[in-house]
C-alpha cells in the first residue's frame, strides 16, 4: 500500500523527509549505492537530467511507438507492429509524415500538429517528474514533447525552467524567474514546427540545430549527467556523446565517467556498448516485467531524493523544535527565533538578506 504525504511548506517537507531518513530502505545494496552517490551529486548540483518518453509514460502518455500508433491511425494507415518495427522508428516516422502531408495537402509540418493533438492533452505529471524536479538540477534536457516536467519544477520550486526549442530560441513558459533551463532538443507540442520525429528532420539536425548539441556536451563536459526513461538509441545523441567521450580520452588518456543511465529492461549489449562513460542500473530485471521496472524505478527516485533532502528547512521551526535531539539544540533554534523577530522591523538590504537566511532555516516569516 501506497501512502501519499502532502507537505505545504518546506519545513513541513524538510521535517517529514528528516524523520524517514531514520526507517530503513528498501533497495539492494548496489541501488542504495548508486542512490548515495547521485544524491550528493544532486546536493553538490553536480548533476544534470536526460529524459526521455518513459519519463512521461508515468502520466500515461505513450512510448515512442505507441505514439507511432496513435500516428498512424490518424493518417488512416493500418499499424502492425511487427511489419514497423522491421522499418525502424525514424523510417516509420518518415512514412508517417510523408502520409500526414499528403492528407493535409502537403502541409509538410502537419506531422508536428497530429504530435500536438496526441501529447497536449495531457495536464497532469506523474510521480516521476515530481521526484526528478525535486533534485533541483539546474540543467535538463528531454526529448519529449509535453510540459509535465516544466509543470512539475512549478510545482515544487514555484518557478518554471526557461525552455530552449530547437529553434536555437528561448521562451519563458510563465512567471517572472526561472529555476534552471530545459533543452528539448525533440521540440514543444506549444511549437508544432520544431517538433522532430521523422528521418528528414534527424538527418538535417546537426546542419540546422548544431548550437543545441552543443548545449548538451558542455552540459556532458560539466555534469554528470542522469538519464532516465531513455532508450539511448537516439541517433544525434549517440554521436555528440561519442565526441565528448573520445575527447575524454585523448584529454585523460583514458575513457571517464560521464553519467548514469537508469533502465527499465535488462539489456547487457547495451550495458557494453555504455561502458565505461555511463554507469548503468537496470530495473525489474528478476522477471522482465517492465511494470514492476516503473514501480521500482519511482522507489529508486524517491530514495536518491530523500538523501538528497539537507534536512534545513525546519532546522529553527517552533513547531518541529521536538524532533531536535538535546536542549542545547532546543534553546539555540529558540535564539535563532528570536533574532529573526528582533531584526523584523530594521531596513537595508543586509538585514533583509539575514531574515531571509532564517527563514530558509524554519523561521516564520509572517
Amino acid at each position: 500500500m501506497d501512502v501519499v504525504f502532502v507537505a505545504y511548506n518546506p519545513a513541513d517537507y524538510s521535517a517529514f523527509q528528516s524523520e524517514r531518513r531514520k526507517a530503513g530502505d528498501m533497495l539492494s545494496a548496489e541501488q542504495e549505492t548508486l542512490a548515495r552517490a547521485l544524491a550528493e551529486r544532486a546536493k553538490s548540483g553536480e548533476l544534470a537530467l536526460f529524459m526521455g518518453a518513459g519519463t512521461s509514460m508515468s502520466a500515461g502518455l505513450p512510448s515512442w511507438n505507441g505514439l507511432l500508433a496513435a500516428l498512424a491511425a490518424r493518417v488512416d494507415l493500418p499499424f502492425d507492429a511487427a511489419a514497423w518495427d522491421r522499418l525502424g522508428p525514424l523510417d516509420a516516422a518518415e512514412l508517417l509524415r510523408r502520409r500526414a502531408a499528403d492528407v493535409h495537402h502537403g502541409e509538410e509540418g502537419a506531422l508536428g500538429w497530429l504530435v500536438s493533438e496526441i501529447i497536449a492533452p495531457k495536464k497532469r505529471y506523474g510521480l516521476t517528474h515530481v521526484q526528478l524536479a525535486a533534485l533541483h538540477c539546474e540543467q535538463a534536457i528531454t526529448t519529449n514533447f509535453d510540459h509535465l516536467y516544466e509543470d512539475a519544477v512549478a510545482a515544487v520550486d514555484g518557478r518554471r525552467p526557461l525552455v530552449v526549442l530547437p529553434g536555437g530560441k528561448s521562451r519563458e513558459l510563465a512567471g517572472t524567474s526561472s529555476a534552471g533551463w530545459l533543452l528539448k532538443l525533440h521540440g514543444d507540442v506549444s511549437a508544432p514546427a520544431s517538433v522532430v520525429l521523422a528521418r528528414r528532420s534527424f538527418v538535417t539536425y546537426d546542419a540546422q540545430r548544431r548550437p543545441l548539441g552543443g548545449v548538451l556536451q558542455s552540459t556532458l563536459l560539466t555534469k554528470h549527467l542522469l538519464v532516465v526513461g531513455a532508450s539511448m538509441t537516439d541517433d544525434n545523441v549517440i554521436r555528440l556523446i561519442h565526441e565528448v567521450a573520445e575527447l575524454g580520452e585523448r584529454s585523460h588518456g583514458s575513457a571517464t565517467e560521464l553519467g548514469t543511465v537508469i533502465s527499465l529492461q535488462r539489456d547487457d549489449l547495451r550495458q557494453q556498448i555504455w561502458k565505461p562513460e555511463f554507469a548503468y542500473l537496470a530495473l525489474g530485471e528478476r522477471n522482465g516485467d517492465v511494470g514492476r521496472a516503473a514501480r521500482e524505478l519511482e522507489v529508486f527516485l524517491d530514495r536518491v531524493v530523500l538523501l538528497s533532502e539537507t534536512g534545513q528547512a525546519h532546522l529553527i521551526s517552533e513547531r518541529y523544535a521536538p524532533l531536535l535531539g538535546t536542549d542545547a539544540e532546543r534553546r539555540a533554534a529558540a535564539s535563532a527565533r528570536h533574532l529573526h523577530e528582533e531584526i523584523a522591523g530594521l531596513g537595508g538590504e543586509g538585514w533583509s538578506a539575514l531574515r531571509a537566511a532564517l527563514e530558509q532555516f524554519g523561521a516564520d516569516p509572517t
